[in-house]
């Protein structure tokens, strides 16, 4: 049943009712101003140092990307998030910044294993790296970065500074 073949952005007082019966939105009694119910969780900025990307793991028949889950998990290391990136898809808003210092990111079939602390990270770091010493495997803050043509200028002031 259409109620009217105006868009929704013209109709108002549709938007609204629906407004005020939101479970995720407030209206003001005034129906001047919107906000939330219940605010954005605080952003976390250790995220980028308890991270791990991984990528161009081998064959190996214990790990593999579909299976690191069980596999931290048996190691005693169970990851708090695992996020598995095929090429060609679209990189998250809070994975640019990462995709610029690992070039696997996006280009490869990766996963980004999120731990609870700095510590279990770094174990799971030199466990993975045991068995697979071939594999990209990095803390999301301190990858290589991409290597960049740099202004000549500010060369030469580093230089001076150093």
């Amino acid at each position: 049943m259409v109620l009217s073949s105006r868009p929704l952005l013209y109709r108002t007082n549709l938007k609204f009712q629906k407004m005020v019966v939101s479970s995720y939105l407030i209206l003001d009694f005034q129906g001047l101003s919107v906000r939330r119910r219940d605010p954005l969780p605080e952003w976390d900025p250790t995220v980028y140092y308890r991270t791990l990307i991984i990528s161009e793991l081998p064959n190996v028949d214990d790990i593999k990307l579909t299976s690191l889950t069980e596999f931290f998990t048996t190691e005693g290391l169970p990851p708090t998030l695992l996020r598995f990136f095929t090429p060609g898809r679209k990189i998250p808003s809070d994975l640019k910044r990462s995709q610029a210092m690992h070039p696997f990111l996006g280009t490869k079939p990766s996963a980004v294993v999120e731990f609870g602390s700095r510590e279990a990270a770094s174990k799971a770091l030199s466990v993975i790296r045991q068995r697979c010493s071939t594999a990209y495997i990095h803390f999301l803050s301190d990858g290589a970065r991409k290597t960049s043509d740099e202004n000549p200028k500010k060369k030469e002031k580093k230089e001076k500074r150093a």
